[in-house]
């Protein structure tokens, strides 16, 4: 067996020989790949443009009057429901339902109002 290797390797340039004598270099860390969403969000900050703002109107399903009148819509038919929910106990002979009639009166009330209001206030457009 030979200790060949053990052996120091001569050095004949002062520049490889600095480069021995200093502490070893750090390896830059590997780079991790990015996810899909790399949006790191300010505090109190609200992502898009400011409310109101024209230039990033947004039209279809989910714009502020399609919304309003899917909820005026859902509400009606909420309304109705409930009607024929107390139409029918009523039909079976279910005391006491006077008060619910009238809660129920003045919600469908609301939601009519709110639909009626949502249509006016939104007009289709023309085609």
């Amino acid at each position: 067996m030979s200790l060949a290797c053990a052996t120091p390797v001569p050095v004949h340039s002062a520049t490889v020989a600095a480069a021995y004598a200093r502490a070893p270099r750090r390896r830059p860390e590997p780079r991790r790949p990015l996810s899909g969403n790399n949006y790191v969000a300010e505090a109190g900050r609200r992502p898009g443009a400011p409310a109101g703002n024209r230039n990033a109107w947004r039209h279809g399903r989910y714009s502020r009057e399609t919304l309003a009148r899917r909820k005026a819509v859902g509400g009606m038919i909420g309304a109705v429901r409930n009607s024929i929910a107390l139409y029918k106990l009523a039909k079976a002979g279910v005391g006491g339902l006077l008060p619910l009639m009238r809660r129920n009166e003045e919600a469908s009330r609301r939601h009519y109002w709110a639909l009626i209001t949502s249509l006016d206030a939104f007009p289709e457009p023309a085609h």
